[in-house]
């Protein structure tokens, strides 16, 4: 596999096929005398800040690699949209913004 081309940037989808957002970042350990493995998949503004070069504290979520079940056009994995952390966000922003805009709940 390789990692950059096929995972950096696609699409997420949850076990029901719901999109969660994208692959911003991978973390590898380096282990002395052995190959690097992928911890994690982590998605975020806080990532994808990190990736231009401006640090920041903003919101990163790290998904274990064990948790990946397929990488194909998008990355596959074995988690529910809810676990998300995002998924608290735009509810939120759906409950207290988007509401009082015209057309903003359809």
């Amino acid at each position: 596999m390789h990692l950059v081309r096929d995972l950096l940037d696609k699409q997420m989808v949850d076990r029901n096929d719901n999109r969660i957002g994208q692959v911003d970042g991978l973390l590898i350990e380096l282990r002395d005398g052995k190959q690097p493995r992928v911890e994690a998949i982590e998605t975020g503004s806080g990532v994808v800040l990190d990736r231009l070069g401006w640090r920041t504290e903003a919101r990163r979520h790290r998904i274990p690699f064990h948790r990946v079940r397929d990488v194909d056009i998008a990355v596959a994995l074995d988690i529910d949209r809810a676990e998300m952390p995002v998924t608290k966000w735009q509810d939120r922003l759906r409950v207290n913004i988007l509401r009082w805009i015209p057309g903003g709940s359809s």
